[in-house]
């Protein structure tokens, strides 16, 4: 065995428990290089790759029909038809994607009026934006009018 336990602090180790930690991480370290590099690792990886592809599939296709208009019924029928959803999960994403639109949608208008990205991302916090779009559902209908989403989020931030 190499000397590199000479530079190890052994201040919280016994003697005969150094050996023993680097056994445990030489274990470590191959059976992680094995997870990495092995077929189970590949595997493992293939499928959290695909699981997190499907679901960005999933949730672009719930920005799309939202975006197309043809209304909440049927944005939550075509997700239950397409992607197997259910009415719930289905009407959670719709309901998420309509203030993600939102948050969108003002931080495009702010950009376009010359903030920076660092002055969006200030406004974003200070006022709380995101919080505020999510629990007032009169915000959400107003996504195609972020000037007046900011002007409401301005009125109750300066109301407390």
């Amino acid at each position: 065995m190499n000397n590199d336990n000479d530079n190890f602090n052994h201040k919280y180790l016994e003697e005969d428990e150094v050996p023993m930690l680097n056994r445990f991480v030489e274990g470590f370290t191959e059976e992680l290089a094995e997870s990495l590099t092995g077929e189970k690792g590949k595997r493992e990886a293939y499928e959290n790759g695909y699981e997190e592809g499907v679901q960005h599939a999933r949730t672009d296709t719930v920005a799309i029909l939202y975006d197309a208009g043809i209304g909440d019924k049927k944005n939550i029928g075509l997700l239950n038809k397409h992607w197997g959803l259910n009415m719930n999960v289905a009407t959670d994403m719709l309901i998420n994607e309509k203030g993600q639109a939102v948050i969108r949608e003002v931080r495009q208008f702010l950009k376009l009026q010359g903030y920076s990205d660092s002055d969006i991302k200030s406004f974003m916090w200070e006022n709380r934006v995101g919080f505020k779009i999510r629990r007032n559902p009169e915000l959400l209908k107003l996504k195609d009018n972020p000037k007046k989403v900011i002007e409401a989020i301005k009125k109750s931030h300066s109301n407390k």
